[in-house]
């Protein structure tokens, strides 16, 4: 029997049910956190950590006691013997829960850089922490502002793995760089299986978690390649499997 559709609702609601200070060492880290951190990036954060404090709060998930947001600064915070850190509690089903971890870093990370608005807010930021300076620095290369660059316009973007057309087979799953409203595009993805549903990355990560481990492929495809290449490096750190890359149709 096919799902039947959730009513999109008048307003959206607020799920902060409080707010308070906690030791970290009383906070569980999500199972599902599939997110790896390097050490230049706990160095980042404790830089901006040292130089400005905290200024966002990490999100907890008051019905099961689960981090949704904010692990690598509670890392940091035990690493730093620190008493207590800032936290908001929301109220979440176990489902809702692992939507938001699914949904709230690979949304952001979907983000353009406007590489000239950044350069001027680069220009005006003064700070004196030497991890922070680094990464502060390390940011001005990928703008094209280095030796030899022009400085203006929009960042050129690292180059895709992924090229328009590849069929990426995660598991059962498939994966179509491509354009969603395209009819060969679709019955590629499907592998020739006419009628059956195409999702776009956003309804195909919430489908996958509502689904038990025993339901069927998914058929997914986005027109964005550096996404793809995100999906198959997310797949494989979870799976521990490699994705196989078919040819581009």
């Amino acid at each position: 029997m096919p799902r039947k559709k959730k009513p999109t609702p008048d307003t959206w609601r607020s799920r902060i049910v409080g707010e308070g200070e906690i030791s970290p060492a009383d906070l569980l880290a999500n199972p599902y956190n599939f997110r790896v951190h390097s050490t230049e990036q706990g160095r980042a954060i404790d830089g901006a950590l040292d130089e400005i404090g905290w200024i966002q709060r990490v999100i907890v998930n008051r019905t099961t006691g689960h981090v949704v947001d904010g692990h690598l600064r509670v890392s940091r915070a035990l690493r730093r013997n620190e008493p207590t850190i800032p936290v908001v509690y929301v109220e979440l089903t176990e489902n809702e829960e692992r939507i938001a971890l699914a949904t709230l870093d690979p949304i952001a990370a979907m983000a353009g850089t406007d590489a000239d608005l950044l350069n001027e807010l680069l220009a005006q930021v003064e700070a004196t922490n030497e991890p922070l300076l680094e990464f502060l620095q390390e940011l001005q290369p990928q703008l094209g502002t280095g030796e030899g660059g022009d400085g203006g316009g929009k960042s050129k973007p690292e180059e895709a793995t992924t090229v328009w057309g590849e069929i990426i087979a995660l598991g059962q799953h498939r994966l179509l760089c491509g354009d969603i409203d395209d009819d060969a595009h679709r019955l590629a993805v499907t592998a020739g299986q006419p009628g059956a549903p195409v999702l776009d990355i956003a309804s195909a990560i919430i489908t996958a978690l509502a689904r038990t481990k025993s339901a069927g492929p998914l058929f997914i495809i986005t027109d964005d390649a550096h996404l793809c290449d995100s999906m198959v490096t997310v797949w494989e750190a979870m799976t521990g499997k490699a994705c196989e890359r078919l040819p581009p149709v």
